[in-house]
C-alpha cells in the first residue's frame, strides 16, 4: 500500500535533515521515502509531497509549508516574522557558511570565521540580544539558520569561531535539542557541541574513532588534510562488516597551484585495525586513503 500523508524524498547527506528536524519539533508525522524516483523537476532532493497533490521542492520552501501546516491560524504578519529568516538562510547564510553561489552549490570555504564580514558581525549582535530569532521562542527560523551554522564545524573542522561567541552559543543551543540529534544524528550533534565547547573555552578538542578525527598526508607534490566524522546513518549490517559512512572534509594544497582547494562529501570507509587506527589518529601513515567526490 503506498504511503499517505506527508512524505519526504531525501537522504541524510543532503539538506533533508532540516525538514526532518522541524517536523520532529512541530510533531508533524513525516514518512521518509527513498531519494528517487520522485517528481522533482530537477531530479534533486529533498522533495516533499502531501495529500491533495501538493508537491514542494527546495528545503526552505518545504520548511515554510510545514510551518503553515503546524500553525494554520497564523496571520500574514505572523508568517512574516519567520519567513524572512528562512529566506535569508537560503539566500545569504548558505554563501557565508559554504561559499555557495546561485546555481553552483559546491563547497568553497566559509566566511563565518572571517573578521569584518558585515552579515556575520550583525548576526553576532542579534544573537547577543536573544536566545531564539523570533520573539525569543524557537521557530522554523531557528531550524533554517541553526542547520546551516551547525554544518560549518563538520565541513571546516579547522575553522575557529571563538571570535563570535554569541553565534557559537546559539549553535550549541540548537545542537542540544533532542529533535536536532534525532534528525541529524547524535554523532553530528555531539561533534557540534564539542566544537562549540572548544570555541567557548570550556572543552577539549574532539578526537578518536567515535568523534571527529583527522589524517594528514604529505604526498608530494600535494599536502592533504582529511577530517572525518562517522554518520549515524550507517546501516547496522554495514557496521557489522566494519564499514562506516563518514562525512568528510578534505583540504589539499598543491605546489603547482596558487590557492588551496577544499571539498566535502560523503563516502564509505572499511575500518582499519585497532593498531592502524591509533597510528592514523596520531598523525602517522596508516595506509593509503582514497577519496572520491
Amino acid at each position: 500500500m503506498p504511503a499517505t500523508g506527508m512524505r519526504l524524498h531525501g537522504s541524510q547527506q543532503t539538506r533533508s535533515p532540516l525538514v526532518n528536524w522541524f517536523a520532529a519539533e512541530a510533531g508533524l508525522p513525516l514518512t521518509v521515502m527513498p531519494p528517487r524516483p520522485s517528481n522533482h523537476p530537477f531530479g534533486q532532493v529533498p522533495f516533499f509531497t502531501d495529500e491533495g497533490g501538493v508537491e514542494v521542492f527546495e528545503s526552505g520552501a518545504i520548511l515554510l509549508y510545514l510551518a503553515d501546516a503546524a500553525a494554520p491560524s497564523a496571520t500574514a504578519a505572523d508568517r512574516a516574522k519567520y519567513t524572512k529568516w528562512v529566506m535569508w538562510a537560503n539566500s545569504e547564510l548558505d554563501g557565508l557558511c559554504f561559499g555557495a553561489v546561485p546555481g553552483d552549490h559546491r563547497v568553497r570555504g566559509t566566511s563565518m570565521d572571517k573578521k569584518g564580514v558585515r552579515s556575520v558581525e550583525r548576526l553576532e549582535e542579534i544573537l547577543g540580544e536573544c536566545e531564539w530569532l523570533v520573539d525569543n521562542s524557537f521557530t522554523v527560523a531557528d531550524v533554517a539558520v541553526g542547520s546551516y551554522l551547525n554544518y560549518v564545524p563538520l565541513f571546516f573542522p579547522s575553522t575557529d569561531m571563538s571570535g563570535t561567541p554569541n553565534i557559537v552559543r546559539y549553535m550549541e543551543r540548537c545542537a542540544t535539542r533532542p529533535a536536532f540529534a534525532q534528525a541529524f544524528g547524535e554523532g553530528h550533534a555531539s561533534s557540534v557541541r564539542g566544537k562549540c565547547a572548544t570555541w567557548l573555552g570550556g572543552g577539549a578538542k574532539q578526537g578518536g574513532p567515535f568523534g571527529m578525527f583527522k589524517w594528514n598526508f604529505d604526498v608530494l607534490p600535494t599536502k592533504i588534510c582529511v577530517a572525518m566524522m562517522p554518520l549515524d546513518s550507517t546501516p547496522p549490517a554495514s557496521k557489522a562488516l566494519g564499514v562506516a559512512a563518514f562525512m568528510v572534509s578534505a583540504k589539499w594544497e598543491d605546489e603547482r597551484r596558487t590557492q588551496p582547494k577544499q571539498q566535502s562529501g560523503v563516502f564509505t570507509l572499511r575500518m582499519m585495525g585497532r593498531r592502524a587506527r591509533r597510528r592514523a589518529h596520531a598523525g602517522g601513515r596508516a595506509g593509503l586513503l582514497d577519496l572520491e567526490f
